[in-house]
């Protein structure tokens, strides 16, 4: 079997992988997987295409369809076997679903007409769709250009990425109006459905909502319902393919099944609003400021906030608006590709080596010079927590990256970077700087961090090295990030991308 995407994972001998470019519309051409991500994601309508396509034969009357990708599709779907399907599933806790469970699910579908909604598979399909999506948001960057084959900018912020399936059976319960807070691309392998879509023209939504549900806020209650009757109806059949953006109304009812089965795989992408993520990194600032200040956060006790805090609040954004580099604020953590065989269910994990190859081919323009060596105060994204555990089977230590909002319980990030031992005495470094506060003497920090690198280089003459592959992949990942003062910092030369900034300094 051929490495599709490239990064040397062969770790699935028996099944020929399908990849996310390849379900997209004109997947032959890299252009047109980049053109389907400028002009049709996040906007307000409804896509849809095949990934049957014609057959290039010179000779027209031996033209057959080209269902090469559906057939690889099925068979990394278990060839729509549903007791075999859900076993690969995992619940919400990240749990097996039980053998008696399983038997149970299959006779809801098969005598009681149920549709099953299993959001998180792990079929062979399902984990390759996933991976290699995350790759290619891995490797976006706006500043490299929209319609660069090897980016995808509009998925620069797509951090949340999941592939689910639908079973059911032929007349089987439908889903009805409602609409979702993220992307959906769903394909269909066995039987079909209509797809009856009405688009709200809002795509910036913060939660899913069902028509029939009672309005929870007054944005909801603005939100009216829609007018059914002016609904378009896409009727999708194998090998069918259909992209719903966030917000748009949408019912789908199953009308035919294959042998029993009506199975569609759902290729989900979170969408996080500017305002929200926003307000995410303020009420984080503002806590740890808060705490730094001495103020109470209590809980309220009465009809309104204290003088105190709201004292502290007005100084806390005076600040904010003083500052220019408002160092407060992370972009969102990106999506990282990961490897089957260290990962487990939802605990996605990849290799140190693995990542660093996964990164874009021309990332030291977007990257500051080594944190080993540079001048300048490291910055931790406040929003992710970093832990370690041993690997005594890997020979090696595991990096352990969770972001989960402190306001709204929301997972940003939830990943493990298998790093060599050699690594662990940098790695108890980064996760006790985690807890330095502003105040604290800066500059022995900064010598204390260099003297403990500095021994290790030293000890080890391939520390430098794996360190510096670390610290790429973590602030390209957005985790970490180093201040460097603004006398060593350069515009970036007019052959850069736009907006990038490199420092003085070569890496070394």
């Amino acid at each position: 079997m051929s490495d599709e995407d490239g990064d040397g994972d062969d770790d699935e001998e028996e099944y020929e992988r399908v990849t996310f470019a390849e379900v997209l519309p004109a997947a032959a051409d890299d252009d047109g997987v980049a053109a389907f991500f400028a002009d049709r994601w996040c906007r307000d309508d409804v896509h849809s295409w095949s990934v049957i396509r014609p057959n290039d034969d010179d000779d027209a009357r031996a033209r057959r369809p080209d269902d090469d990708v559906l057939r690889r599709l099925r068979a990394g779907f278990c060839h729509g076997d549903a007791h075999a399907i859900i076993a690969t599933c995992r619940k919400p806790s990240n749990a097996k679903f039980t053998e008696d469970e399983i038997e149970e699910m299959v006779g809801d579908v098969r005598s009681r007409g149920a549709t099953l909604d299993l959001p998180f598979c792990f079929a062979d399909g399902a984990r390759e769709l996933r991976r290699s999506l995350a790759r290619m948001a891995f490797r976006a960057d706006a500043r490299r250009g929209a319609r660069s084959s090897d980016n995808v900018a509009a998925l620069e912020c797509a951090n949340d990425v999941e592939v689910g399936v639908y079973l059911s059976s032929a007349r089987g319960a439908e889903a009805g109006w409602h609409y979702d807070a993220n992307h959906n691309v769903t394909i269909q392998l066995y039987g079909s459905k209509e797809w009856h879509t009405v688009p709200s023209g809002n795509v910036n939504v913060e939660s899913a909502r069902g028509a029939s549900d009672a309005p929870r806020n007054v944005f909801e209650l603005r939100d009216a319902p829609p007018d059914v009757a002016s609904a378009s109806v896409t009727r999708v059949s194998p090998g069918a393919v259909i992209y719903v953006p966030p917000g748009c109304w949408h019912r789908v009812v199953p009308t035919e099944d294959d042998d029993g089965v009506c199975l569609s795989v759902d290729v989900r992408v979170g969408s996080v609003t500017e305002l929200r993520w926003l307000m995410e990194n303020l009420h984080t600032a503002m806590c740890g400021y808060t705490a730094r200040e001495k103020a109470t956060n209590a809980t309220l006790m009465k009809n309104a906030v204290s003088d105190a805090l709201l004292r502290k609040a007005m100084r806390f954004f005076s600040l904010l608006e003083a500052s220019a580099d408002k160092d407060f604020f992370f972009p969102i953590p990106r999506a990282l590709p990961f490897e089957h065989d260290l990962s487990d269910g939802l605990d996605l994990c990849a290799s140190l080596q693995f990542l660093h190859e996964s990164l874009p081919p021309d990332i030291h323009e977007f990257l500051p010079a080594s944190m080993v060596e540079a001048e300048g105060n490291l910055l931790y994204n406040s929003m992710v927590i970093l832990s370690k555990t041993r690997a005594p089977d890997q020979n090696g230590v595991y990096l352990c990256m969770r972001s989960t909002s402190k306001l709204t319980n929301m997972d940003y990030m939830r990943f493990k970077i298998l790093c060599p031992a050699l690594l662990e005495p940098g790695i108890d470094l980064l996760i006790g700087e985690m807890c330095y506060h502003e105040g604290e003497d800066t500059e022995k920090r900064n010598a204390h961090r260099e003297s403990v690198h500095a021994e290790h280089c030293e000890k080890d003459p391939t520390y430098r090295k794996a360190w510096g592959d670390l610290e790429d992949v973590l602030v390209w990942a957005r985790v970490l990030k180093l201040n460097i003062p603004k006398e060593d910092m350069a515009v970036a030369e007019p052959s850069q991308s736009k907006g990038s900034v490199a420092p003085k300094r070569q890496r070394r």
